[in-house]
């Protein structure tokens, strides 16, 4: 697999402000103080099926908060309206 350079995710996903890589993701959170981090972890309705999050320790230290709980709704909600 052929991993593109950031200018290249950019033109890819025209909508897209930012992009980095995971290796960068440390810094980006310190530098902004990041007060909290979202990970999505839920149960797929139709699948069954957890969602694959990285480890909560990944980012302790790097913000006051680990939320597990919202995003995954958020994002199941969002599928519910459909576009043409």
């Amino acid at each position: 697999m052929t991993v593109l350079s950031i200018e290249e995710y950019k033109e890819k996903y025209d909508l897209i402000d930012e992009v980095m890589y995971s290796d960068q993701m440390e810094t980006y959170f310190k530098e902004r103080k990041a007060s909290v981090v979202y990970l999505n972890l839920g149960v797929n309705s139709d699948s069954k099926l957890t969602t694959a999050v990285p480890e909560e320790e990944k980012y302790t230290g790097l913000c006051e908060k680990v939320d597990k709980s919202t995003m995954h709704d958020i994002l199941v909600e969002s599928r519910v309206l459909k576009t043409p």
